[in-house]
Order: C-alpha cells, then sequence, then structure tokens
C-alpha cells in the first residue's frame, strides 16, 4: 500500500483545512468538520473524556485507547479515515484531519 508523502511545513492550526494532534481533532471530529482522519497504524492515546466532552490522558495504560471513538465519530459525520505506517505522522503528533472547512 503507497502512502502519500506528509507535507512538513505545515503544522498543527498552520491552517483552517487542517488539524494535528488529538487535542485538535477531537473537537473538530464532534463538530463535523473532518473530511479525512489519517492516523498510524499503532498510535494509541488511553483518555478519559469528562462531561464536558474534553480530553484527558490517561496514567492508565489499559484505559480505552480514544482514538477508535474518535474515528467512529468522524464516521458518523460522513468522514472517512486512512491508517498508515508507523512513524509517518510523527512530525505531526501521529494523527491529523483534513478539514471540510
Amino acid at each position: 500500500m503507497e502512502h502519500a508523502p506528509c507535507n512538513n511545513s505545515t503544522t498543527p492550526g498552520s491552517s483552517n483545512r487542517y488539524a494535528g494532534g488529538i487535542h485538535e481533532i477531537w473537537p473538530r471530529a464532534h463538530e463535523g468538520r473532518i473530511a479525512t482522519l489519517i492516523l498510524e497504524s499503532d498510535y494509541q492515546l488511553p483518555a478519559r473524556i469528562d462531561r464536558n466532552n474534553q480530553l484527558h490522558p490517561a496514567s492508565d495504560p489499559h484505559h480505552p485507547d480514544v482514538n477508535d471513538d474518535t474515528i467512529e465519530t468522524v464516521l458518523q459525520h460522513g468522514g472517512d479515515s486512512i491508517i498508515v505506517g508507523n512513524g509517518t505522522l510523527q512530525p505531526h503528533q501521529h494523527i491529523v484531519a483534513i478539514l471540510r472547512y
């Protein structure tokens, strides 16, 4: 499977059509703004979600991984998800999104 090269000149939050890192992606997923979610195959982020739908990293490695919830939310809003090889998105905190708007 071929992977498109990642534009390393773009940093998280630098464009209104790009989000990088789970803390930028999580709220945009729930707003329905993500057209395509791209994350590394083995990237995991144990986190808990509070009553205000805010993420808090969990110190317990057995805590549920928030990436499954993020993918599911993107798909529910009509977006797509792509899994890429490990290390591909490291400069972008292992997870990026192309935004609709």
